[in-house]
């Protein structure tokens, strides 16, 4: 959650486009911020722009994004909302089918609202790499969680629910173990690329 500083905003436009930064392409907010994630504030970067037709290069320092932790506390505070209504829901309904299904996707997506606020370059590394898999796990599993919960409020939809199951967390946990693993591999390998620089 990095940001030019203000110095070069007179060299950056809203149409300009970010085409690499330190040499590595970029296609999308996400691989910035994330190439930005293993950057200390204060650091400074060189991105390659498109403007008016022409390449070119700037060397950006960096700062802060956010003011304050106001993001953070948000996502903190929604994490714990998603929370506690999973233990209401699970302390009124105990032995409840549905409650319980309810429980695990409110919990699954807690997780996931309180890690994406994660510094996936964390120091040691390998508290980044937990918490990314932590975000991506959570957040695959908690839509099948609450497909799940779905299929048993406000009554049970099949008969036999064993296969509408399968259906929704088979694919869920492939693309949990493939978004963990490419997700570890990204880590690497930009922990690698800022080490190098």
């Amino acid at each position: 959650n990095i940001r030019a500083t203000t110095d070069f905003e007179s060299s950056i436009h809203a149409w300009d486009i970010i085409s690499s930064i330190e040499g590595v392409n970029v296609s999308s907010e996400s691989r910035v911020e994330f190439l930005l994630d293993g950057r200390e504030i204060g650091d400074a970067v060189t991105i390659s722009i498109f403007s008016g037709g022409l390449s070119k290069l700037i060397e950006v320092p960096l700062v802060k994004s956010y003011p304050d932790y106001l993001f953070i506390l948000v996502s903190l505070l929604i994490g714990l909302a998603f929370w506690g209504t999973a233990v209401f829901v699970t302390v009124k309904k105990p032995d409840d089918r549905a409650a319980s299904a309810l429980f695990w996707a409110l919990m699954l997506f807690a997780l996931s609202i309180m890690t994406s606020t994660g510094n996936y370059s964390a120091k040691p590394l390998f508290v980044a790499y937990v918490v990314r898999v932590a975000h991506e796990v959570s957040y695959s599993l908690a839509v099948a969680a609450f497909l799940h919960f779905t299929m048993l409020f406000p009554r049970q939809k099949w008969r036999d629910i064993r296969l509408p199951l399968l259906v929704s967390y088979v694919p869920a946990i492939v693309v949990s173990v493939v978004l963990a693993i490419t997700g570890t591999l990204a880590l690497a390998r930009n922990s690698l690329e800022m080490g190098e620089t």
